[in-house]
């Protein structure tokens, strides 16, 4: 009986320190869990510490440090001091500035652009329709300021133009061929190409029932000597004849290329009134002044007036030189 008393309490003595042991072990566990997450915690605090204060003195080292400024002087000065040296800066900077070029004289000849080929399509005048009526006339003459390019110049039966480039309208209808109306005629175109000079050009258009170019020349003949020569001879072959209708002489005139500065329009005798509608409609855009002369008959001359105020030109009577 005492010996199993003993037995149970040896057994209840072992398990007690079983336990104490294990109670032990435990608590150091959890004495060194915690311990170690104290220290974690104070490392990890440290280098965030370090770091910052790292990242402060490396911002602070590398930022630019500002420029001292100094003292700033101004300068007063009156208004007539002021003036006078802009005066005098003005003066040394004006020969400096170059001068704008002159603006070239076109000389060149171009062929009829697709704008006037428009325009000659557009046109509602049909010639076929136009009467062409016989004409009659006269001589005269005022001498008018054309709206031509400034620079050169010539006239036509005593009426002045400006320009470079001069078109001739003549009539050389049968009534240009009495009372030496062709003679003087040619006279005056002679002498007005003569008196171009170098660099012009000219244009000679003759219009009885329909309209040719002198001896057939397509564009525009330089004043040269030669030319004028050219001129004389071929005028002295020329014989009025046939009836008045200038309408397709324009449609020559208006579309050439380049444009001329200045028209002479001469005629002596009497057309149809849808000629001025016409050739207004052919020159709006361009406005090439035409000057226009009625020779002896100024049955023409309500037209003749007006196609000049259209176009910017002049209107001037010439009568026939009696026997």
């Amino acid at each position: 009986m005492s010996s199993g008393v003993q037995a149970t309490s040896e057994t209840r003595t072992e398990g007690a320190e079983v336990a104490g042991r294990s109670g032990r072990t435990w608590r150091w566990i959890r004495v060194a869990t915690l311990t170690g997450i104290g220290a974690s915690v104070v490392a990890h605090l440290f280098l965030w510490l370090v770091a910052s204060l790292v990242m402060v003195f490396t911002y602070s080292a590398s930022r630019p440090k500002p420029i001292p400024i100094g003292e700033v002087e101004f300068a007063v000065v009156s208004d007539e001091e002021f003036a006078k040296i802009q005066s005098e800066d003005l003066q040394e900077i004006a020969p400096l500035v170059p001068e704008a070029p002159a603006e070239p004289t076109e000389t060149s000849v171009d062929l009829m652009d697709a704008s006037m080929m428009s325009d000659m399509a557009s046109l509602s005048l049909d010639l076929d329709e136009i009467g062409a009526s016989v004409g009659a006339g006269d001589v005269g003459g005022i001498a008018t300021l054309g709206a031509g390019a400034a620079g050169a110049g010539t006239s036509f039966f005593g009426v002045e133009a400006e320009g470079f480039r001069f078109a001739y309208i003549v009539d050389v209808s049968g009534s240009m061929e009495v009372m030496g109306k062709w003679e003087r005629t040619r006279q005056e175109l002679i002498a007005s190409i003569e008196e171009l000079s170098e660099g012009a050009m000219f244009l000679v258009v003759l219009f009885s029932s329909d309209a040719a170019l002198l001896d057939n020349r397509k564009d525009w003949s330089d004043a040269t000597d030669r030319n004028k020569k050219w001129v004389r001879g071929e005028l002295m072959r020329t014989a009025p004849g046939g009836a008045t209708n200038p309408m397709p002489a324009f449609m020559i005139t208006l579309t050439t290329r380049p444009r001329p500065d200045a028209i002479y329009f001469m005629t002596d005798g009497q057309f149809e009134a849808v000629v001025v509608t016409e050739i207004q409609k052919m020159n709006m855009e361009m406005q090439i002044p035409i000057h226009c002369i009625t020779f002896g008959d100024r049955s023409a001359e309500q037209q003749m007036r007006q196609i000049a105020k259209d176009s910017g030109g002049s209107y001037t009577h010439v009568e026939v030189a009696g026997p």
